[in-house]
């Protein structure tokens, strides 16, 4: 048996397929017909009480149907979500530059004014820096609500979906 098959290029429609196939026979001219998704079956797909089938498969690969619903979708934010994230990234800004600033005038002011109800003085290394960088931001934490922490948290998780769904080798899922 010889045939050919013309049809649509791939989509990623499950509910529309148009083709025509074509028979060639050698005792007639040849038999034509059009195909539709009455005509189709998708990867996964089972027959049941049928005794054959004569079959062609069409779309393969990545050009198949299901691989192209399966491609992964850009997350949509609604407005509210974008400003709330730019004042989210304002609030952390602000923050950040708040304790950067205490913990410069907090070293610049121990160093040129000797206060002795301060107790001892301490010399500028890298841990008392940490240290008052993790005093300040603490202290300075009612700038950002926790409401937004939330908000931070939730887009993150969205980050990290992404990123786990781009380390899955398409060769090895089923």
């Amino acid at each position: 048996m010889e045939a050919l098959i013309t049809c649509q290029h791939p989509s990623s429609d499950l509910y529309s397929f148009h083709g025509k196939i074509e028979i060639k026979n050698t005792i007639q001219h040849g038999v034509s017909g059009h195909l539709t998704t009455h005509n189709l079956l998708l990867r996964g797909s089972r027959l049941k009480d049928t005794d054959y089938i004569v079959g062609c498969a069409v779309y393969t690969g990545h050009d198949s149907k299901l691989s192209l619903n399966s491609k992964i979708r850009s997350t949509k934010f609604s407005t509210v979500e974008k400003s709330i994230n730019k004042q989210i990234l304002l609030f952390i800004t602000i923050l950040t530059f708040e304790v950067i600033f205490s913990c410069i005038m907090k070293n610049v002011f121990q160093s040129t004014y000797k206060l002795p109800y301060l107790g001892p003085e301490e010399s500028i290394n890298v841990g008392s820096v940490i240290l008052d960088f993790l005093n300040f931001t603490v202290l300075y934490n009612y700038t950002v609500p926790i409401s937004l922490y939330v908000t931070i948290g939730k887009s993150i998780s969205i980050l990290m979906n992404k990123l786990s769904l781009q380390l899955i080798d398409c060769r090895f899922s089923t």
